[in-house]
């Protein structure tokens, strides 16, 4: 098939070029390439680079594609409607150009396939903040139109055109994921804690941030992972600490379709309610009697805090490593592998525990869990407690929803679990 070459935006008129690969360019354009002082028209216009290896050949540019010197300035290569040919870029970066491409960003649009952005939920927005990244809106023909530009505010009309038009969710791009979640992440706690800020805002921030949060972390599990990891559990206790707890049952939505980062994340929710409820216990002396067993095992830091948050969080971190395994594999294997790929990346004190927790989630006090069939005098409290919240919410899920027949389920096999964490779960969410 014969593809019709590419127009530039400098024509050369009156010479037969049909025999050089560069025919329609003006005859200086070697020149004009490598010279210095070489003026182009789009200076100042803000430009954002693209990959030209994602432009199928034969396909059209559906914008002008720039070409950036090795002075910094620009040269406009391709008109739009322009077809795509592979080999006369390569020729244009061979005759002085860097291999970098630009396109205007008023015209950024559609250059980039599905995979290259991500979903995030508009109630991450703060009206009035600096948003630190590009925001795109997706369009029904499935191109994606900038809707914002990075460091400028989101403002209440902004906000007013995405509520107008029913918007819940907006896109980044993908290479912007951690400039994003950081930012996300030291804003959710200042959320939590205003209370002009409805219970049902907290908790859908929450599930939204922190899944993605979770699922980004989780899917490529480094180091660096394990500090998104922290920061997403300081503001899970936030959360908790800032709602009426009678009513998280309804407000983080437990159902069986729900993805392993949404139970990882209301698993976190339900440990941070039984110790926040031991807390609490201490401070009251009527209450006191019943946590004092509690009394060595757990004390009132931060660090106590982070294992136990961070531990539950990741709780099941061995189940996205085993995928494609069968299903009784992953039942008895995860703990184990979850527990030993924390500490391939980190064997600190604190991660040392926090693998702890995670290799002791599915074992229960009477000695039937796995994958070391443990009984409560050898499990730590805190795997206790995730043992205890993890099981509790795969009943809500089993039960449809339904939290009081999941309470009964965990009174019927009370041996299962330590019965004064029983206590301290059903005061905090039934007082």
């Amino acid at each position: 098939m014969e593809v019709n070459k590419p127009k530039a935006s400098v024509v050369f008129q009156g010479e037969d070029r049909a025999n050089d690969p560069f025919d329609g360019v003006h005859g200086n354009y070697r020149e004009l390439l490598q010279n210095e002082d070489f003026e182009e028209a789009t200076s100042g216009i803000e430009m954002v680079d693209i990959n030209i290896d994602d432009f199928s050949e034969a396909n059209e540019f559906s914008s002008d594609v720039y070409l950036k010197l090795k002075n910094g300035k620009f040269l406009k290569i391709f008109l739009q409607a322009s077809v795509v040919d592979q080999q006369r870029v390569k020729k244009y970066v061979e005759i002085g150009g860097e291999k970098i491409f630009c396109i205007r960003c008023e015209d950024y649009l559609a250059f980039y396939g599905h995979d290259h952005y991500v979903p995030i939920s508009v109630t991450l927005l703060d009206v009035g903040a600096l948003i630190p990244v590009d925001l795109f809106l997706k369009r029904e023909n499935n191109e994606y139109q900038q809707f914002l530009s990075a460091s400028q505010i989101f403002s209440a009309e902004h906000s007013d055109i995405l509520s107008s038009r029913k918007i819940d969710t907006i896109h980044i791009l993908k290479s912007e994921e951690k400039v994003y979640f950081d930012y996300a992440a030291s804003r959710l706690s200042g959320f939590f804690s205003n209370k002009k800020n409805s219970e049902k805002q907290k908790a859908d921030l929450l599930i939204n941030s922190g899944t993605q949060t979770l699922e980004k972390s989780i899917s490529v599990f480094t180091n660096e992972s394990i500090g998104q990891v922290n920061k997403l559990s300081e503001n899970v206790t936030s959360f908790v600490n800032n709602i009426e707890v009678t009513k998280i049952h309804d407000l983080l939505n437990i159902h069986q379709d729900e993805t392993i980062y949404q139970h990882s994340l209301n698993v976190s929710v339900f440990a941070s309610v039984m110790l926040e409820g031991i807390f609490e216990c201490r401070r009251k002396s009527s209450l006191k009697k019943y946590v004092k067993i509690f009394d060595k095992a757990i004390d009132e830091t931060q660090e106590t805090h982070d294992v136990l948050l961070v531990a539950s969080l990741l709780h099941d971190l061995g189940k996205t490593l085993l995928s494609g395994e069968s299903d009784m594999n992953v039942i008895f294997k995860h703990p184990d592998v979850g527990a030993k790929k924390i500490l391939e990346i980190s064997d600190s004190p604190l991660h040392q525990k926090v693998a702890e927790v995670v290799l002791q989630h599915e074992e229960f006090a009477d000695g039937t869990g796995h994958p070391c069939r443990l009984k409560r005098a050898n499990m730590s409290i805190l795997s206790q407690i995730v043992s205890l919240a993890n099981y509790y919410e795969n009943c809500i899920q089993k039960h449809k929803g339904d939290n009081n027949k999941a309470i009964e389920e965990i009174q019927n096999c009370e041996s299962r679990f330590n019965k004064y964490l029983i206590a301290i779960l059903v005061l905090a969410l039934y007082k």
